[in-house]
């Protein structure tokens, strides 16, 4: 277990303090706007830049941190941050779109045409981040801690079938403790160089190990019940205490997790999760600026 020290002049997660814990409202969330819905005042104009610069096609969201994009995706929310009603609607849209991913893999399938699956990964992991966010959790940390346990206790066997360490552990180590956030490329490069996400860390894997796509499909739908487990975390008047969970270690673990099996998922379909990303990225900010976030919106077209 590790604690990510993180000081104020960077990405911190909603109520990762004491101000709530001393019955004051945090001071860095933001009420209803004008289409009642909800924004963060924390927010570092060099993420904000990061995002809009990849946006506008001057960068590449390979090189987007993921404190960038988890700034990004706390704004428009349409219920109060770090709440148990922000959590329970995430919940629900969780498996609503996992469903549709699952049923997008099947027509990538069928028609060999990955861009509809490569869509329905950037709206799990919009949705995956929200939840992190909503539980004070930093995605960039959450990983950092979940390779870190990867490193110390997988390993492979060999043709002589002796232990040996993957040919992705080096690498994945220098994410482990790479100095600053990661950023959306460091995911897609730890695919490249053989990473199979586990069912656990501890693991003795097959110097061959293959990507399970059912094996995955799977693992999400159970992190669903994991994350309504977590509806105890909430106090009376529907906040989370604090500070919430600063060793990332219990809600980061499965955050981490399914970040690493949506980036494999897309690599495994010849696309990668800088492409889901992107294109999630595009789609929310047309969708945020005319008011059509869920389907049930009136400006909604599809």
């Amino acid at each position: 277990m590790a604690y990510h020290n993180r000081d104020s002049e960077i990405f911190r997660p909603i109520d990762n303090g004491f101000p709530r814990s001393w019955g004051q409202p945090d001071p860095h969330l933001v009420g209803e706007d004008a289409n009642g819905l909800y924004y963060r005042s924390r927010i570092a104009p060099q993420l904000s830049q990061e995002v809009d610069d990849c946006l506008a096609g001057t960068a590449d969201f390979s090189d987007l941190s993921l404190d960038a994009d988890q700034s990004w995706n706390e704004g428009a929310w349409k219920e109060p941050h770090a709440s148990l009603a922000a959590f329970l609607r995430f919940s629900r849209k969780f498996r609503e779109e996992v469903v549709e991913l699952v049923d997008a893999f099947a027509e990538y399938n069928g028609t060999g045409d990955a861009r509809h699956f490569i869509e329905e990964v950037g709206d799990v992991k919009w949705v995956v981040t929200a939840l992190a966010s909503n539980s004070g959790i930093v995605v960039s940390d959450a990983i950092k801690s979940r390779l870190f346990e990867y490193v110390a206790g997988t390993r492979q066997f060999d043709e002589g079938h002796h232990l040996s360490y993957p040919q992705w552990h080096t690498f994945a180590g220098s994410l482990a403790v790479k100095q600053g956030p990661l950023v959306v490329g460091d995911i897609d490069n730890l695919i490249h160089h053989g990473f199979v996400p586990q069912p656990s860390p501890i693991m003795n894997i097959e110097a061959d190990e293959r990507l399970s796509p059912t094996g995955i499909f799977r693992d999400l739908l159970f992190y669903r019940y994991v994350l309504l487990a977590a509806e105890e975390r909430y106090k009376e008047d529907g906040f989370h205490v604090a500070p919430v969970y600063p060793n990332q270690s219990e809600p980061g673990r499965p955050t981490a997790d399914m970040y690493l099996q949506l980036a494999a998922m897309a690599n495994f379909v010849g696309s990668s999760f800088a492409e889901a990303i992107g294109g999630n990225s595009r789609k929310m900010t047309e969708r945020i600026a005319i008011n059509a976030i869920d389907k049930t919106d009136p400006n909604r077209q599809t």
